[in-house]
């Protein structure tokens, strides 16, 4: 898994840290993001730590995003929201695969705008 990630987002992503993405929309008045982390740490919390990665996939409107700059977005503000619970590198890579979502386009959550 190392090889498909960037170097510095694969460390932060095994060390506990939080990597996203932004992805291309449904809509063209919609921004859509996903994000990855460890079940164990923040923000995703320890309700399912049966599982060692989550994942979520979300859109949200570009007026709502645009006019928000607190950061602090409302759950529903979050559309088409999907969570994926994940046991292994190997069912990471996959997802990723499924989704076609390039591993290489991950980064910290805040260079791709994440919310």
């Amino acid at each position: 898994m190392k090889d498909k990630f960037e170097l510095a987002i694969y460390n932060r992503l095994r060390s506990g840290g939080e990597i996203a993405a932004e992805l291309t929309a449904s809509t063209p008045d919609r921004r859509r993001w996903i994000a990855v982390g460890k079940t164990k740490k923040k923000p995703f919390g320890t309700e399912h730590l049966d599982y060692i990665y989550m994942a979520v996939q979300f859109e949200m409107e570009k007026i709502t995003y645009e006019n928000n700059k607190r950061n602090d977005y409302y759950q529903e503000e979050h559309l088409d929201k999907k969570f994926y619970y994940l046991n292994s590198d190997e069912e990471l890579l996959q997802l990723l695969e499924t989704l076609k979502v390039d591993p290489k386009s991950f980064t910290y959550p805040w260079k791709c705008d994440y919310p």
